[in-house]
Parts: C-alpha cells; sequence; structure tokens
C-alpha cells in the first residue's frame, strides 16, 4: 500500500487502494510507536499491536475512541469506507 500525504495532519490523508484510515497508518503518520501510542491512549500496547494486525472489528467503541483522541484524528475515520 502506498501512503501520500502533505503534512503530517491525519485529516489530509490519502492513501492508494481507497482505504481511508487504518490504525498504523495513522501511528506512523504521528510517527508513535506502539509504546508512544499506548502511553498517550491508554490502551495496552498488544491491543494495539492485535489491532493493527486483525482490524478494528471487535474493539469496544471506548478503545476506538481513546485512540482517536490520542491521534487526534476523528473516531469516523476508522469506520469510514
Amino acid at each position: 500500500m502506498w501512503v501520500y500525504y502533505t503534512n503530517k495532519n491525519a485529516d489530509e490523508l490519502l492513501v492508494k487502494g481507497g482505504y481511508i484510515m487504518t490504525l498504523k497508518v495513522a501511528r506512523a503518520i504521528k510517527e508513535y510507536t506502539q509504546e508512544d501510542l499506548s502511553k498517550k491512549s491508554g490502551v495496552c500496547r498488544t491491543t494495539i499491536s492485535l489491532i493493527e494486525k486483525r482490524g478494528i472489528n471487535g474493539v469496544t467503541v471506548e478503545v476506538v475512541k481513546k485512540l482517536a483522541v490520542a491521534l487526534e484524528i476523528p473516531i469516523a475515520k476508522f469506520f469510514e469506507d
């Protein structure tokens, strides 16, 4: 997957292949490690790793909200097609 963006603002992300946002891409834009995101969000690093591998399905809204706030992106970005 190729990722193009003009700055580190996740709202300006354009991803080749039609994906709007994934946790891994959002994290990369902010230049956060999984550990950084864990500390900022209060979500366990292993949970972040599992979400990046398996996707957002089955994750509670509360966890997604914490990640979105830590990444400074709208929660809806994780659910768009």
